[in-house]
């Protein structure tokens, strides 16, 4: 299913992110449904979050598992506002298709994109139950926000919580440890 590469960095040991042309919320319902990538809540909590008007989604992208070309999530960039240096991602990987760890690895491809694509300076990624509560644990890469930018709706999702991810620390910690993610077993 391979398409394009967003860039370098998108290809991780055990994913890679390729383009889908943009959807709004129902297109995305759709797309994971025909790839049966599903998951208990997650799919709410993305669905929730992106546009439904496939204008304001400046890129997409599915999830594979290199190991076996499985699709197991999917990620989006959105509410791009390059005045303001900012953009949200959206990401979902199904837990019950995907290894111990995926989810985390294929984040961490999507923000490093987002910073590279659009030379962003902040960049907004919903999360909500474990996740969040990894993401939490991160101090050196995340933030916490504390208000919701504007343009975004409440999620309805309980326990969703907004980080964001400056430029600054993202090149601080984030890029190293997508280095390792990168490198092939042996060089590591």
């Amino acid at each position: 299913m391979v398409t394009e590469q967003l860039s370098p960095r998108t290809r991780t040991r055990r994913s890679a992110l390729t383009t889908v042309p943009p959807r709004g919320s129902a297109g995305v319902r759709d797309l994971l449904a025909e790839h049966g990538v599903g998951g208990p809540g997650g799919t709410d909590l993305l669905l929730a979050l992106l546009p439904d008007d496939p204008a304001e989604v400046a890129e997409q992208a599915l999830i594979e598992n290199t190991g076996d070309g499985s699709v197991v999530g999917f990620c989006s960039f959105s509410r791009l506002d390059t005045e303001a240096g900012a953009v949200q991602v959206d990401v979902h990987v199904d837990q019950d298709t995907a290894p111990v760890g995926m989810t985390f690895e294929a984040t961490m491809a999507v923000v490093d994109h987002a910073f590279n694509r659009w030379g962003v300076q902040r960049v907004a990624i919903w999360s909500a139950g474990e996740r969040a509560d990894q993401l939490a644990t991160r101090p050196g890469v995340l933030a916490e926000a504390r208000e919701m930018p504007e343009g975004v709706r409440s999620t309805g999702v309980p326990g969703a919580r907004l980080f964001v991810i400056t430029r600054d620390r993202w090149e601080r910690y984030g890029t190293r440890f997508l280095e390792w993610l990168v490198r092939p077993p042996a060089d590591r």
